[in-house]
């Protein structure tokens, strides 16, 4: 397996911060790092594997501080979570809220510099607590067989973005604050296979001149292309056929996931949720919980990330009170009776009487 694709991590920075006069906040930082980090085999684009199924990929030291590769860090631009697409000339002034001051450097096993961040909503961010960063960028992936064992290593790192988070794939290393994060996976992912072939089509048949016809059709050559031809649509149905389960997957993982946001959302606020979507449930509760905040202009990862910070810091939800109030209550044990001496105590209440 060869495949470049599009992935994401994140570690942790100190709290040495400072700001300009205009404003700006200069902050050192990490953002990378060597050794392995787990990846869902859907993310990474792996056929024969449940999308869900977690895959242990690892990046050597070489590759993560090969000249090339620093080099693709080189002023990389700052954004609030991950943008959809890549960051690039024509969308920088819309995503990008600041950037890396420079050439990063190397400290151990990380990749460091200096974050310049000039929009007010990402410092807002970051002072409010959203502290890690997470990189974006496209790498190779190569399969290679270690006595018997089959690893996948990261090649060809190439950057776009780092991104404000408020949780990372690579912890707590890269961020922006000192303090340990739980590590997560949920990675915003894309996955571009180089040598994957398209979708096999029949080729069309061309008419052979009338005298080799006969010959043509008894020769085991002719039916060998007869029989490749009809095993690449027997194989383009199968893709097919695959595609459309994935699709109605996703549909109901999806689905799913807005009934657990939904009944989540309840429990931290009263605000009204009938017909939102994900992003609008996100948005009512930090409405509901912020009701001074200005939200007007604030793109959805800023909201995302606010709505995160409300989870981490929202304890006491009714079923979280249910739940303690439940766990409180003695426990009480049932005796066993003897029938023989409840016999006797039976009779000599009688005998009272």
């Amino acid at each position: 397996m060869n495949k470049k694709v599009q992935l994401t991590d994140s570690i942790k920075v100190p709290t040495q911060r400072e700001f300009t006069d205009s404003g700006q906040m200069i902050v050192p930082c990490a953002f990378a790092r060597t050794g392995s980090q787990m990846y869902t085999a859907g993310s990474l684009g792996i056929q024969d594997q449940e999308p869900n199924e977690l895959v242990e990929v690892f990046r050597d030291e070489a590759d993560v501080f090969a000249e090339d590769t620093m080099s693709s860090f080189r002023s990389a631009p700052v954004t609030i979570g991950h943008p959809s697409v890549m960051v690039d000339s024509e969308n920088a002034a819309e995503l990008q809220v600041g950037m890396l001051e420079g050439m990063p450097t190397r400290d151990e096993e990380l990749v460091t510099g200096t974050l310049v961040i000039q929009r007010q909503d990402a410092i807002d961010l970051i002072e409010d607590g959203v502290e890690e960063l997470s990189a974006g960028y496209t790498c190779d992936l190569e399969v290679v067989d270690e006595d018997g064992t089959q690893k996948i290593y990261q090649r060809n790192i190439r950057a776009n973005h780092i991104a404000i988070v408020a949780k990372g794939r690579a912890g707590s290393a890269c961020s922006i604050a000192d303090e340990a994060e739980e590590l997560v996976e949920e990675p915003d992912t894309k996955v571009e296979d180089e040598t994957a072939e398209a979708t096999p089509v029949v080729d069309e048949v061309v008419e052979p001149e009338a005298e080799t016809v006969a010959e043509a059709v008894v020769t085991q050559d002719a039916m060998d292309v007869v029989q490749a031809k009809l095993d690449d649509a027997l194989e383009a149905i199968k893709t097919h056929d695959q595609a459309m389960t994935d699709a109605k997957q996703l549909f109901e993982d999806t689905l799913e996931s807005l009934v657990e946001l939904r009944v989540l959302a309840a429990d931290m606020c009263e605000a009204d949720l009938k017909g939102l979507d994900a992003p609008g449930i996100r948005k009512a509760v930090v409405v509901d919980k912020f009701p001074s905040l200005d939200l007007e202009d604030k793109s959805d990862a800023y909201i995302e990330a606010r709505f995160d910070m409300l989870l981490e810091d929202d304890s006491h939800t009714p079923m979280g009170d249910l739940l303690k109030k439940q766990a409180a209550k003695p426990v009480v044990e049932d005796k066993a009776v003897d029938p023989v001496v409840e016999a006797r105590q039976r009779s000599i209440a009688r005998n009272k009487v």
